[in-house]
């Protein structure tokens, strides 16, 4: 099960910025791996994999081409798949595109 949901808050852009598109490419040639929220974040398109077409989203919404940040629920291992596995679940707000995690003022 995948929880999301999109976000009215026009700020939450903010938290997405050159530093995320540069962690992006970086993981895309090779030269960081990035896992946990830092890499469902950098899957900007959702499509389950990191390539260009997620820096290049990242890019658009800095320069103000893409205004719609969306937050997905990830869960404690890191994955966007949820397993409801008991009464209560701890999840962590991920937008997508903010890879280094620079807006945390969403919940």
């Amino acid at each position: 099960m995948q929880l999301e949901a999109s976000i009215g808050n026009s700020t939450a852009e903010s938290g997405i910025n050159i530093t995320d598109a540069v962690s992006i490419l970086k993981d895309i040639v090779g030269l960081t791996d990035l896992t946990g929220n830092a890499a469902v974040a950098a899957d900007v398109n959702a499509d389950g994999v990191v390539n260009i077409s997620d820096a290049v989203l990242t890019l658009k919404t800095i320069v103000g081409l893409e205004t719609t940040a969306t937050l997905v629920a990830v869960d404690s291992s890191g994955s966007a798949d949820l397993t409801v596995v008991g009464p209560t679940m701890s999840l962590v707000g991920v937008v997508l595109g903010d890879v280094d995690g620079s807006y945390a003022d969403i919940i």
